[in-house]
């Protein structure tokens, strides 16, 4: 009724429009190309299967919609992601402030390696007591110490040998610079000297210029004679530095062997000796190890935490934060979609249901875009929910992401009765002299185009000629339009 009213208005504007054009057509002719812009509605065709069941609806979900919860609260130091980000499986999206949580496993694995140690103090001292009665154990534990201290020694002379070479590297690559900046100099000097010497021959400078200019020479080449037996001995510390290493670590490996055997001879020791006492206490150091390693890895766990992947390959929904606000365990920090693929769930009423079986072809139209697609019967529940039907859910390709999370949608099932044409509006088309026409867009103006319409199907028409896809085909206001006036529409 509103959109009536709204045509007569219209009508009656442009008939007082046209009445005030004609009073003035005694100071100028009115043109074609003069008419006021005349809004239109269009529709866009499109070729769709005619389906001859019922029209359901339902509304465009995510084939995948997950809510990234953190499992700490904290502040957030790193968010490399922004809504309509594509992102990948194991991405970082989300970063914590993680000091903490780094000390924390510092502490436990220092916890855990006294713990460890423990151990060999409780073996130690049960071994004590079995060196009552296993000379043999204890000779071998001794040797096996002796044999670590040696190597320790030897471990720590390796480095101070290591630290020596460096130094002397330091110490030539120091000698070496010097030795390149007297040169410099010394060349600096020898020309000048060069050119003063021209300058006295031509008695243009005094002799006092050019001794002193020969004085400078004398003491840059000096100081590169007195830099090269620096450069000199310095690679001869290098040298004697490398060969203090090479030497100390023959010592650390021939310790380490002398170690490998002891242990081993201590072990075999221990083996063949009959341990008469009670091992409750390195039983005890033991549980008490494990239970500091699984503190460790909860640390761990707890720090894996305080980052945020990517579950799926899809794209960032929704953002709630920002760098630099605090999160918490309580509300999600972001949530990614995958609209590779979109879901729609609809209800059959149970006089319908045992007709549709999975991996029927369903015709799904969204509303809001005009667009029409396919999809395929998902899962069909065998239980009514609450008088409203049986859930049915129906899966669509969506490649370009047209579908968009929310938008509402008509479904119809296709059947072997389905026919495949163009659906237009019957607003669009006007009858005269036993023919059908529709006004087509063509460079905003209306063109008459004639068709052939093969069957109504409620408000719609079935056209099997005359159009092509995507045209758009205007379907309000036609007594207005001509081929001459200008159209505009959204």
């Amino acid at each position: 009724m509103n959109k009536l009213r709204n045509v007569r208005i219209y009508a009656l504007s442009l008939i007082t429009l046209l009445i005030i054009s004609g009073c003035n057509s005694t100071s100028s002719a009115k043109q074609p190309g003069n008419d006021s812009v005349i809004p239109v509605e269009v529709a866009k065709v499109q070729n769709e299967l005619i389906a001859t069941g019922n029209v359901y609806s339902g509304v465009i979900r995510p084939n995948e919609e997950i809510k990234l919860i953190p499992k700490l609260s904290g502040t957030v130091v790193e968010l490399p992601v922004e809504v309509g980000d594509r992102v990948e499986k194991g991405q970082v999206l989300l970063k914590l402030d993680d000091k903490d949580l780094v000390n924390s496993v510092k502490k436990a694995e220092a916890a855990e390696a006294a713990a460890y140690a423990s151990i060999g103090s409780a073996e130690a001292g049960h071994q004590s007591s079995v060196v009552q009665s296993e000379s043999g154990v204890v000779q071998a534990k001794n040797s096996m110490v002796q044999a670590q201290n040696g190597m320790v020694q030897a471990k720590d002379a390796v480095a101070k040998a290591e630290n020596a070479v460096s130094m002397a590297q330091n110490s030539v690559e120091d000698a070496k610079l010097s030795l390149e900046k007297a040169q410099v100099v010394f060349n600096d000097a020898q020309v000048n000297f060069d050119r003063m010497e021209k300058l006295y021959e031509g008695s243009l400078i005094s002799k006092a210029d050019l001794e002193k200019s020969e004085s400078a020479l004398k003491t840059a080449k000096a100081n590169v004679n007195s830099l090269k037996i620096a450069n000199k001995n310095a690679e001869t510390s290098l040298a004697t530095a490398k060969k203090a290493l090479s030497a100390a670590k023959q010592t650390y490996e021939n310790t380490t062997k002398s170690y490998q055997n002891a242990s081993e001879g201590y072990s075999k020791a221990k083996e063949q000796a009959e341990i008469a006492q009670n091992t409750a206490t390195i039983q005890a150091s033991e549980e008490a190890w494990k239970q500091r390693q699984v503190d460790v890895e909860v640390a761990k766990d707890q720090l894996d935490n305080a980052t945020i992947t990517s579950p799926i390959d899809g794209i960032i929904g929704f953002k709630y934060t920002d760098v630099g606000e605090q999160v918490s365990p309580q509300s999600p920090a972001l949530v990614v979609v995958n609209l590779d693929k979109v879901n729609v769930l609809t209800y059959i009423p149970a006089e319908e249901i045992n007709n549709i079986k999975q991996g029927d072809k369903v015709q799904v139209k969204a509303i809001s875009i005009e667009e029409v697609t396919y999809g395929t019967v998902k899962t069909i529940s065998p239980l009514d929910e609450n008088g409203k039907g049986y859930p049915v859910e129906i899966e669509i390709d969506n490649p370009n992401l047209i579908l968009k999370s929310g938008m509402i949608v008509d479904l119809q099932f296709i059947t072997d009765e389905a026919t495949e044409g163009k659906l237009i509006p019957s607003s669009a088309v006007m009858d005269k002299d036993g023919k059908s026409y529709v006004y087509v867009v063509e460079d905003n103006h209306p063109k008459r185009q004639e068709i052939e319409i093969k069957e109504k199907k409620g408000s719609m028409v079935m056209v099997t000629n005359g159009l092509k896809d995507k045209d758009l085909v205007i379907t309000d206001n036609l007594e207005f339009l001509s081929p001459e006036v200008e159209i505009s529409y959204e």
